[in-house]
């Protein structure tokens, strides 16, 4: 999911550039079936044609039992003595999403940072943690919820009704030296609130409590992914290939950006998803240049190229790929010379993601790739002038927000997971192309989790002309 550089600081509120110390967890639980099972899905082409389109289920995968417990004893751990967290469930950031009705607001869920510490998807919920001599007493506040269920889901032994809240709260800050609560990132220019939480840091500021952002803790901790949070996001993967192979298939000359959104969606609801990590772009021919495109309603110039910027979302965990192609399964010369220049730009930057890189070095190396390669075809004559076609950031993290949820970084480390995504934009011929993978930083260098999405000039156009 690209976005331009100039806005790039404000994304980075929740896909940002956190670096932690720590590595992957080794005790994968093998909770995933080796089983796929094989469905078909009904589309329409625009001549009202019945299609059926294969579909493989994803696998079933799941966190282990103690995640959230681990979660929370982790970030306990970074709890002055003495303090109390507040956390209320109430997605107030993350990927906004409104344009399709599989992301409406009442199922985007919980807030993802409580999600992380709990396991619980409701949006009306709280959770309170307060430290004192080194010992935590954890209680979570539900509305409408299965008492039993929510200590069996987050392993919260006190679990009580929303109403009991503020009575809890006028004990339990008392003696307290520090309120936490999640304002989202210190980089936005206003602290972001519900309004019961800004009555709870009213009643903090009354009794003269300090009153700290947790948002940035818990960026570090879900910075660092465990074995079990990767096979989240590549099952997340998996179903995103099905929907964009199905694109593929159904692609050709004048067709309609609205029905392969239509396709994919429908796709990676039969694959398994619970929903898209973000609003899908489907972008024909020139529309293709402005890297923001959600309209999705236009048809296929003949000749053009697509660009569809897509993810699906299992288990709150997301994934977010790109792939560019022919709509008419042929790449033309130019368009094959163009495409092949960010393809090597981005196979360039991936081979530079090791334990210790800086990330100026991954920006460094994009930029020297796609000059090189534009000032080859003429299309520029010195290296200064790449950023006319390449316009927007060329990583995010990706996680349990398709923009994860961080801060400043310099370097990387081993359980991260970035998107990587250069691009270029020919205005003048019309021509947009990017192409996007997730890929995991280990002890032993990169792994492209999205790898099995073909993504060559030779696979796409095979693909699609055996269809």
């Amino acid at each position: 999911m690209s976005y331009s550089k100039k806005i790039l600081n404000l994304l980075l509120v929740t896909g940002g550039l956190i670096v932690l110390g720590g590595c992957m967890e080794d005790d994968t639980k093998k909770q995933s079936s080796s089983v796929i099972e094989t469905k078909s899905v009904e589309t329409k082409t625009d001549e009202s044609n019945e299609e059926k389109i294969d579909v493989q289920k994803v696998p079933a995968v799941s966190l282990p039992e103690d995640f959230f417990q681990k979660n929370r004893a982790n970030l306990l751990e970074q709890m002055e003595d003495g303090s109390i967290l507040v956390l209320f469930s109430e997605r107030l950031y993350g990927t906004v999403l409104e344009n399709n009705e599989m992301n409406d607001k009442e199922k985007l869920g919980a807030a993802r940072n409580f999600y992380y510490l709990t396991g619980i998807k409701d949006s009306e919920s709280v959770l309170v943690i307060k430290k004192s001599d080194n010992t935590a007493k954890e209680t979570v506040f539900v509305s409408d919820l299965d008492n039993q269920e929510v200590k069996k889901v987050s392993k919260i032994e006190d679990v009580r009704d929303r109403e009991e809240l503020q009575a809890e709260l006028d004990a339990a800050l008392k003696g307290s030296k520090i309120l936490y609560v999640d304002s989202g990132s210190p980089m936005l220019l206003e602290r972001i609130s519900t309004e019961q939480q800004k009555q709870v840091e009213k009643q903090a500021e009354a009794q003269n409590l300090l009153i700290k952002n947790i948002f940035s803790v818990l960026g570090d901790l879900r910075s660092i992914k465990t074995a079990q949070e990767i096979e989240m996001i590549k099952s997340s993967i998996a179903a995103t290939k099905e929907g964009i192979y199905s694109m593929m298939k159904t692609s050709k000359n004048g067709i309609d950006e609205g029905l392969l959104e239509e396709t994919f969606l429908q796709s990676i609801t039969e694959a398994g998803t619970e929903r898209t990590s973000f609003d899908s772009i489907i972008a024909a021919g020139e529309n293709a240049l402005d890297a923001h495109y959600m309209e999705n309603a236009d048809a296929a110039p003949e000749g053009s190229l697509m660009v569809t910027d897509v993810g699906a979302e299992v288990g709150y965990y997301a994934a977010d790929i790109t792939r560019t192609f022919p709509a008419n399964g042929t790449f033309s010369d130019r368009q094959k010379e163009l495409y092949n220049i960010v393809l090597k730009a981005q196979e360039e930057v991936i081979n530079k993601m090791k334990p210790g890189t800086d990330l100026a070095v991954l920006y460094e190396t994009a930029n020297n790739v796609l000059a090189e390669g534009l000032i080859q075809i003429g299309l520029i004559q010195d290296a200064s002038e790449v950023s006319k076609y390449f316009t927007h950031g060329l990583f995010h993290p990706v996680g349990l927000d398709v923009h994860d949820v961080s801060g400043y970084e310099t370097t990387l480390e081993p359980g991260m997971v970035f998107a990587i995504e250069p691009g270029l934009y020919i205005p003048e011929e019309k021509i947009g192309i990017r192409i996007e993978d997730n890929v995991l930083v280990t002890e032993d260098g990169p792994t492209v989790l999205s790898k099995d999405i073909i993504k060559t000039v030779d696979e796409i156009e095979q693909f699609m002309k055996e269809q």
